[in-house]
């Protein structure tokens, strides 16, 4: 018996993976297009194109945006790339810019969060409670962090039992920070005279 080959089919070349976003810019929740602005800046300044950015690079980003070379110094660049992480990679370019790009929670989400820290209801947090908790419960935020984090905070004194302690209104504060996203939520309006907060 002949036994008759079957004939080759050709396999479909299988799609490439897609990059998956890493791990980083997860934890920022950065949606595409910011991402993708991002990844443009990054090529900007990697000339090179090496994936990273390093001196000579950020030298010939600053010449590139009409520094004059002799302006810039050697002890001026090191400053600025020892204020990043090293080493600059996307990732590390989106853990210094991407956080500029997220959005805020809305107003009520926010202050739902907060009022976790109010025992009483009396929409009043203590502030050394809420410090505490920030640097050492979840994602520990810096010292730094959270000052700079609560610096626009409203801090009042507390009435009763909290008479002594440092008490932050979180309901304002939560609108304070909703306030400015919205003001600066488009900036080109504001130069027409126009009220873009609502």
């Amino acid at each position: 018996m002949a036994t008759t080959a079957e004939p080759e089919v050709e396999e479909e070349p299988k799609p490439k993976p897609k990059r998956k976003p890493s791990k980083r810019s997860l934890e920022l929740e950065i949606d595409d297009e910011k991402l993708n602005q991002l990844k443009e800046a990054f090529q900007i300044f990697d000339f090179d194109h090496d994936g990273v950015i390093d001196k000579n690079d950020l030298r010939k980003s600053l010449i590139a945006m009409g520094q004059d070379i002799h302006d810039i110094h050697e002890e001026e660049l090191e400053k600025m790339m020892s204020e990043a992480c090293q080493p600059l990679d996307f990732d590390a370019f989106i853990m210094l810019l991407g956080y500029r790009t997220i959005e805020l929670d809305p107003e009520e989400v926010l202050r739902d969060a907060l009022s976790r820290w109010d025992y009483d209801g009396s929409g009043l947090i203590s502030e050394e409670k809420f410090r505490s908790d920030l640097m050492c419960l979840g994602d520990k935020f810096s010292e730094k962090e959270v000052n700079m984090a609560l610096e626009d905070a409203p801090v009042t004194k507390g009435f009763g039992f909290y008479k002594d302690i440092r008490m932050i209104d979180y309901v304002k504060f939560c609108h304070i920070l909703c306030g400015l996203r919205k003001k600066t939520r488009d900036p080109s309006l504001e130069e027409y005279g126009l009220d873009v907060s609502v």
